[in-house]
């Protein structure tokens, strides 16, 4: 994925906080041949958007802390079958307009990369 634009170029590292080495899903143990309605799709959260057990920032490395529990919206994607790959930059506490107020780097804008 090369994310560059003509007047700065953009990591595209800089589009990620938290990236899973592999993707988390439901792990329920069952082997059913029931294919959920999401399955086989990916999805990733801003990092205002809590995962259990993943640090959450809001692109503010003094709010970090990390949540017991899921947000509601992560658990039912995943019991829908999609999978989790990791939790994305944002604008400080999402309050920004343009991307640029991160210290985790310059939030790439998907539309005009």
């Amino acid at each position: 994925m090369s994310t560059t634009n003509q007047n700065n170029a953009i990591s595209p590292e800089s589009a990620w906080i938290s990236r899973f080495a592999e993707p988390l899903d439901q792990q329920d143990g069952s082997q059913s041949s029931t294919k959920r309605a999401l399955e086989g799709l990916y999805f990733a959260v801003k990092d205002n958007i809590d995962v259990a057990q993943v640090p959450t920032t809001a692109g503010c490395p003094d709010f970090r802390y990390t949540p017991p529990e899921s947000a509601y919206v992560v658990n039912r994607l995943l019991e829908a079958g999609a999978s989790l790959i990791g939790k994305t930059n944002l604008d400080q506490f999402a309050c920004g307009l343009s991307g640029t107020r991160s210290p985790y780097g310059v939030v790439p804008n998907s539309f005009n990369p």
